[in-house]
Parts: C-alpha cells; sequence; structure tokens
C-alpha cells in the first residue's frame, strides 16, 4: 500500500500498525478456537448461565430481607446485569463506589428510592465480595503465599 514511500517509512508502518493488528487477529482467532469443540462451548454457557443465576438468586434471596426492596427475580436480575456494565468501568479494586452507584441506578429504574436502594447495593456488595475475598486470604495462606511479597516484589520487608 505504501510503495512510494521511503524504505524507513514502511519499516514504521510495519512496526506501527501491521504488526499490532496481526497480534488483535491473533487473540481473536484464538478466542474463537473454541468454536472447534461444541462440548466445551455448552460447558461454557451452562457454567456462564450458573453463575449468574447464583447470584441473581442471592440478591433476590437478599432483597426478601430488605425493607423497601419488592422486586421479582426477574427485575433483580435486570438490575444485576446493569450493575454488572458498572464494575466493567475501570475502578479500584473490589469495585467499591461503581457497584454500589450500579445498584442504585438499577433499582431507581424499579422506583426504589435512593436510601433504599444505596443500603441494599452496599449490603450486597459486602455479602457478595467478603466470602470471596476472605476464601482467598485462605487459600494464599493454606498455599504459603506471602501477600505482602506478592503485592511488592523486589522488596524484603515493607518498612
Amino acid at each position: 500500500m505504501l510503495f512510494f514511500a521511503q524504505k524507513g517509512t514502511m519499516e514504521k508502518a510495519h512496526d506501527k500498525i501491521a504488526l499490532p493488528l496481526i497480534r488483535i487477529l491473533d487473540n481473536i482467532s484464538a478466542g474463537l478456537s473454541l468454536v472447534r469443540y461444541p462440548k466445551k462451548i455448552t460447558a461454557c454457557l451452562i457454567y456462564s448461565f450458573l453463575v449468574w443465576g447464583v447470584q441473581a438468586c442471592a440478591l433476590y434471596i437478599m432483597a426478601k430481607g430488605c425493607p423497601g426492596i419488592d422486586l421479582s427475580l426477574m427485575e433483580l436480575t435486570a438490575v444485576f446485569v446493569i450493575l454488572c456494565f458498572f464494575i466493567a468501568l475501570p475502578s479500584v479494586p473490589g469495585f467499591w463506589g461503581l457497584w454500589e452507584a450500579g445498584g442504585v441506578f438499577g433499582l431507581a429504574l424499579f422506583g426504589i428510592k435512593a436510601e433504599n436502594a444505596a443500603g441494599f447495593a452496599l449490603a450486597s456488595h459486602a455479602i457478595m465480595m467478603f466470602p470471596v475475598m476472605i476464601a482467598g486470604m485462605i487459600s494464599a495462606f493454606m498455599l504459603g503465599i506471602n501477600i505482602l511479597a506478592v503485592s511488592f516484589p523486589g522488596q524484603d520487608e515493607i518498612g
């Protein structure tokens, strides 16, 4: 395409444009390699729906115990999907702030007052995150992983 350009310009274009495009296409083809295995795709879809279903059911069960939150399972599933769009945005570890904003926004779409929605979002975030964090810390301890050493590589002691 750049046959008229100088050799240096062609090399720069190759390095800056062609190589990144090749890497992108290689990554896409690697991601689509799963298509060759229908059983694996089916298993992946089933596990994905199970995880999403468990999370939606957890929100539904929690909503039953919260005053002011009277939504159906389908409505809370919609709230959870909205919440997931919010936490996909770049944020601090643990999605603190975005989870609550997504929860308040999603619940507001179904007419839930901001005060009730904020409390529900914060409580649901804590209930869904703390067990995962605790399990991770227990696993790290059992495997002998030093969390500080992983957090600050190259430093023997923090001080």
